[in-house]
C-alpha cells in the first residue's frame, strides 16, 4: 500500500511538473503576441500628432469694393483645434462666427411702380451679413526668440450665411423721365422682387485664406486676410454685384 502511495505521488509532481511547465510555455508564447503590439501602440503614441485647442475672438474691418462708402467694423470670434503632422507644419480646422459688410450712400434705384410709372428711387443702402466659416488651414511655424513663435496660415475657407441685417434707407423718389432734359434719368441699380427669406444665403461663399499669427506662450495675435473677397449679388432687393474685402484681426488663447 506505501508503495502504491508513493507511485502516485511521484506521478502526480510529473504532472504537476508538466502541467507548470505548459503553462509558463503558454505564458511566454502569450507575451511574445503581445510584444508586437506594445511596440505598435508605442510607436503610434511617439508618432501621431499632438493636438491643441483654440480659442479666438476679435474684429474685422470690410467694405463694398466697388462703388462703397467707408469701412465697416464688424465681429469674428470661434475655436479651432490643430493637430502637428511634420515639424513645424500642423493642420489646423476651425469654426467662427463672424459679420461683414458695406455701405452704398445715395445710390439711384430704378424700379416700376404699381400703375405702370417708373421712378427712380434714391437710397443708403448697408448690408450686414452674418455667416458660419469653416477655415482649413496649414500652419508654418518659426521661433523667432524664446517662447515668441511666427506663424503663417494658408488655405481654403467656406462660409456658409446664417443672418442678413442689411437695409434700405429711401432718401427721396423721382420719376424716371426727366421733363427738363427730355430724357431717362440714369441709375445705378436695378430694382429686384426676387428677394425673400432666403436673403441670408447672400453671406455665402469660398475663399482662399491667408494670416500672420505671432505667438508668446499661451496668447497670440493674429491678422487674417481672405486672397478672393466675397461675392454679393444682391442686397435686399436691389441688384449691386459687388464684393466684400474682409481683415480680420485676432486675439486667441492657446490650450
Amino acid at each position: 500500500m506505501k508503495r502504491i502511495f508513493i507511485l502516485f505521488d511521484s506521478r502526480l509532481a510529473g504532472l504537476r511538473k508538466i502541467a507548470g511547465l505548459w503553462s509558463f510555455k503558454v505564458k511566454e508564447r502569450r507575451s511574445k503576441e503581445w510584444i508586437p503590439f506594445i511596440f505598435f501602440l508605442a510607436f503610434s503614441a511617439s508618432s501621431s500628432p499632438r493636438s491643441s485647442f483654440t480659442v479666438k475672438n476679435g474684429f474685422n474691418l470690410s467694405t463694398l469694393m466697388k462703388n462703397g462708402t467707408g469701412v465697416q467694423a464688424g465681429v469674428t470670434f470661434g475655436i479651432g483645434q490643430e493637430w502637428r503632422i511634420y515639424q513645424n507644419t500642423s493642420l489646423v480646422l476651425e469654426l467662427f462666427f463672424s459679420t461683414r459688410g458695406g455701405l452704398l450712400k445715395n445710390k439711384s434705384v430704378q424700379s416700376s411702380g404699381m400703375y405702370g410709372s417708373e421712378y427712380v428711387h434714391y437710397y443708403d443702402i448697408r448690408c450686414r451679413f452674418g455667416s458660419i466659416d469653416f477655415p482649413m488651414l496649414l500652419r508654418h511655424k518659426v521661433r523667432l526668440a524664446g517662447s515668441v513663435v511666427a506663424s503663417i496660415l494658408i488655405g481654403p475657407c467656406f462660409s456658409l450665411g446664417v443672418s442678413d441685417k442689411s437695409r434700405l434707407t429711401l432718401l427721396k423718389s423721382e420719376s424716371l423721365w426727366d421733363p427738363e432734359k427730355q430724357e431717362y434719368r440714369d441709375y445705378d441699380y436695378d430694382y429686384t422682387t426676387c428677394w425673400d427669406c432666403f436673403s441670408w444665403f447672400e453671406g455665402s461663399g469660398f475663399t482662399v485664406m491667408s494670416g500672420l499669427e505671432l505667438v508668446w506662450g499661451c496668447f497670440s495675435i493674429e491678422c487674417r486676410i481672405p486672397l478672393q473677397p466675397y461675392p454679393v449679388k444682391m442686397i435686399r432687393d436691389v441688384y449691386v454685384y459687388e464684393k466684400i474685402p474682409v481683415v480680420h484681426f485676432l486675439f486667441g488663447f492657446h490650450f
